[in-house]
């Protein structure tokens, strides 16, 4: 619950919710997260590994079900185990390899290995098993060697990842914060108002190649609302910069009956649009109402639901010799998505958001933090565009840099490598994970069968 107590002040303040309905939501996404760990304390339990059972299993377990817990009802991998190691560079560089999930393992698999530890100078035992000196010693050798090779390897990729990218094709990108509030965002006597804020920020945005405007930024339907459509066009003929605006998107499909999608355009100096990118992973209840059909009600609890639809996966934007791999708010948080790009033959990623809505809780910097492995992952610059922050970039080792404060207006700008790199995670994705998923039911296998040869034979009765 204290990774996720956004959620109560967002739907308090912006969904409109009363504080007696927002808790309650609040401990019922608390518990729903609380299962997995509860599944991998309880599985452990029931299983009743000895000592070289809880070495293996802890990591293997937890990374499983973290697993689980990135797609089941929709998916929800915020804060795995493995981003509390996002400051560490030399350890997150396993990340082109086997995802955030090789750096839970390696998290899940240390601690597992201090309980051993704790058990054996506690002189406990491991479900009636004693901890040998031996067995301790190997798994501490075994821990170590994990550790040291990660270590190498992260250090070997650092070295290698600084040529490449000194190397590479490199472009001025700027990100534009323009601080609109969330509350004021959508009021027709504010709209104006909002798009020249990002206009007159982007005119400081002083030889950059591509100005990266956030999450709906343009407060008008694209390309429903032509006239404000064909004067951002003008105007980014006047600034003389390539732009890449968030804007949602209304289509008319029949009279006063229209079709929405989060999108993000690509719109050129001389004002012909490349492409766009709408949406792909939309937030259940903020962006669509799951069930709609079969429970109606839902939409009504909370205020200002939108009822987009979903958009393409891995659709990439064509920019001048580039491509753009597009993730639109949380779509940062799923490997997949980045994955699909990626071999789409996106050469940059930029993530455009709008953490307007959780207000000064620690969720932007939660959310900015996760960018470090998708750029690690793939081995691709990552440019970030928020809102109110937090904006910045983050480099194909996990650098971060030009980071923003936020609730603050900002002009951030780098110059950004553009890599073509094929990494074993881009090519393999979670196969981790999914071996991790299939040892779990050959121990559980096993304990049955252990369990079968150690009841006693039933007495003959003639």
């Amino acid at each position: 619950m204290t990774l996720t107590y956004w959620l109560a002040p967002t739907l308090t303040t912006y969904g409109q919710l009363p504080l007696f309905l927002t808790i309650p939501m609040l401990v019922l996404l608390a518990a729903y997260l609380a299962l997995y760990p509860a599944l991998f304390a309880w599985l452990l339990a029931k299983l009743k590994p000895g000592p070289w059972g809880v070495f293996i299993l802890t990591p293997v377990l937890w990374t499983a079900l973290e697993w689980c817990r990135a797609w089941m009802l929709s998916g929800f991998p915020w804060a795995l185990l493995g981003y509390s190691q996002y400051q560490q560079l030399w350890l997150i560089q396993i990340a082109d390899l086997c995802g955030v999930y090789g750096v839970s393992f390696l998290v899940a698999a240390t601690n597992g290995t201090s309980v051993l530890i704790l058990c054996a100078i506690s002189k406990g035992r491991i479900n009636g098993a004693r901890i040998s000196p031996s067995m301790l010693w190997k798994a501490v050798l075994v821990l170590t060697l994990f550790i040291g090779g990660t270590y190498y390897y992260g250090y070997q990729r650092l070295q290698t990842i600084e040529v490449v990218t000194t190397k590479a094709d490199k472009k001025r990108i700027a990100a534009i914060q323009g601080n609109i509030s969330q509350d004021l965002k959508w009021e027709p006597q504010h709209l104006r108002a909002a798009f020249d804020t990002y206009l007159r920020l982007s005119e400081e945005a002083v030889d950059a190649a591509l100005v990266v405007w956030p999450e709906t930024a343009l407060p008008y339907y694209f390309p429903y609302d032509a006239v404000a459509v064909n004067y951002l066009k003008t105007e980014i003929t006047r600034i003389n910069t390539d732009f890449l605006v968030g804007a949602p998107t209304a289509i008319e499909k029949e009279k006063d009956q229209f079709q929405y999608q989060n999108s993000a355009y690509l719109i050129l100096t001389d004002q012909t649009v490349t492409g766009s990118y709408h949406k792909a992973h939309l937030v259940p209840f903020g962006e669509y109402v799951p069930f709609k059909k079969w429970l109606p009600f839902l939409g009504n609890i909370v205020a200002q639901v939108g009822d987009f639809i979903p958009g393409g996966k891995g659709i990439t934007l064509p920019w001048r010799d580039h491509h753009i791999g597009m993730l639109i708010c949380f779509e940062l948080i799923f490997p997949d998505l980045t994955r699909a790009q990626v071999q789409n033959g996106a050469d940059l990623l930029v993530n455009i958001t709008n953490d307007a809505w959780y207000g000064r809780t620690s969720a932007p910097h939660q959310h900015f933090s996760f960018a470090r492995f998708r750029a690690v992952e793939s081995r691709r610059s990552l440019v970030r565009a928020a809102n109110t922050g937090i904006s910045g970039f983050v480099d194909p080792a996990g650098r971060a840099s030009g980071a923003t404060p936020i609730f603050e207006e900002a002009v951030t700008s780098r110059p950004v490598a553009f890599l073509s790199i094929n990494t074993f995670y881009t090519a393999h994705g979670d196969w981790l994970p999914v071996v991790c998923a299939g040892i779990v039911p050959l121990f559980c296998v096993g304990r049955y069968y252990r369990n079968r040869k150690s009841e006693p034979l039933a007495p003959c009765i003639k």
